[in-house]
């Protein structure tokens, strides 16, 4: 099993060739108006809601890859945009060589239908940034991830497609993509949201979670978005790929929180308003460059 060990990269600077970050190009999820968020979500985007006093939600994903040495990024949005589209060109492009900020609903033909079509929708961009390895994040968790290990643990693998994942309680996951994993960091098995989520073999109080950050290879995915039924990575891409023994896990351990609920975002706030926080603040580009 491949496993995180962020502060190695992070504390020595070493960047291996293999695995570049900034060859790497990131498309970020921000489509989603989370509506179990209820009155919070109803004229504004999940991603855009402000987070501990001074930021927002998806300031998180934002600093994780300025941090991480990622230079280029697409980022997706949907539902109400405005207010989390001028956050991000005001705050955030200064952090990048380039950011396109593109909404599915004003694209022909209508918005995204599911998080495989964002890629799909937007092939050409991508195209045109040169993009081999892509990063696939979510605008919506509250995290501080360094993505190099996963960068350097997808290119050992071999595999087109690799999932980062981590264990979450068996009583909760069934919120999630659950990952059986097989011999070789390869995953064996793999349902969205399942009723009875399979628990890991070492420990059955948990399950091996999908969090919603994938790496693949360019190439591959073009050519799996030929298939016009393909929309979704949870429903249609992983399945596929795991059937054919195309597709990796890689652990990571730390803290996420996906604050997709009142009581999840309430909890996590909380978590933000102690004397030590439970992972870096997204103190924005000037703190980064």
């Amino acid at each position: 099993v491949v496993t995180a060990d962020p502060s190695a990269i992070a504390v020595e600077g070493v960047v291996p060739e293999f695995s570049d970050p900034s060859k790497c190009v990131a498309v970020v999820l921000a489509g989603g108006q989370g509506a179990r968020l209820h009155e919070l979500t109803r004229r504004e985007s999940k991603p855009a809601l402000p987070f501990a006093r001074f930021h927002r939600i998806v300031d998180f994903t934002m600093a994780a890859l300025a941090r991480s040495g990622v230079r280029q990024v697409l980022v997706a949005t949907q539902f109400c945009p405005e207010t989390l589209t001028a956050h991000l060109q005001d705050v955030w492009t200064p952090a990048f060589d380039r950011m396109l900020v593109r909404c599915g609903s004003l694209l022909d033909g209508g918005g995204y239908r599911g998080t495989a079509d964002v890629l799909r929708r937007n092939a050409g961009e991508l195209d045109a940034m040169g993009v081999s390895a892509l990063l696939v994040v979510a605008a919506d968790h509250v995290y501080a991830m360094d993505y190099r290990p996963f960068l350097q643990a997808h290119a050992k693998t071999g595999a087109p497609l690799s999932v980062a994942a981590m264990p979450v309680r068996r009583d909760e996951a069934s919120r999630f993509g659950v990952i059986t994993e097989g011999p070789g960091c390869r995953i064996a098995g793999f349902a969205e949201k399942p009723q009875r989520p399979v628990v890991m073999a070492e420990d059955p109080a948990f399950a091996l979670a999908s969090m919603g950050i994938y790496l693949v290879d360019w190439p591959w995915m073009r050519d799996r978005l030929q298939d016009p039924a393909l929309m979704d990575f949870g429903h249609d891409l992983i399945p596929q790929a795991v059937a054919r023994g195309e597709a990796a896990v890689w652990h990571w351990s730390g803290y996420w929180r996906d604050v997709g609920t009142l009581d999840g975002l309430r909890e996590s706030w909380l978590d933000f308003e102690t004397p030590q926080p439970p992972c870096a603040r997204p103190l924005g580009p000037g703190s980064l460059l």
